[in-house]
């Protein structure tokens, strides 16, 4: 099972979103920690400024091979 922590910013005025992931986040992380995160690249001008942070969620992928032929 993959799991990816999907960062989500917001351009409200221009209908636009970007989006950060990161690939097997730690699984004891809060929403304060990520929320502080997405702030700290805010500030780092990682996001345009005309961002805002808007959503966090963590995404877990099961993979099931139906068939493999070669």
């Amino acid at each position: 099972m993959a799991k990816v922590l999907n960062l989500v910013f917001r351009d409200s005025a221009a209908g636009r979103s970007r989006r950060i992931t990161v690939s097997e986040p730690r699984t004891d992380l809060t929403a304060t920690e990520v929320q502080n995160a997405m702030n700290a690249l805010k500030s780092k001008n990682a996001v345009a400024a005309s961002y805002e942070v808007d959503q966090a969620t963590i995404v877990d992928r099961v993979s099931n091979e139906l068939f493999d032929l070669l």
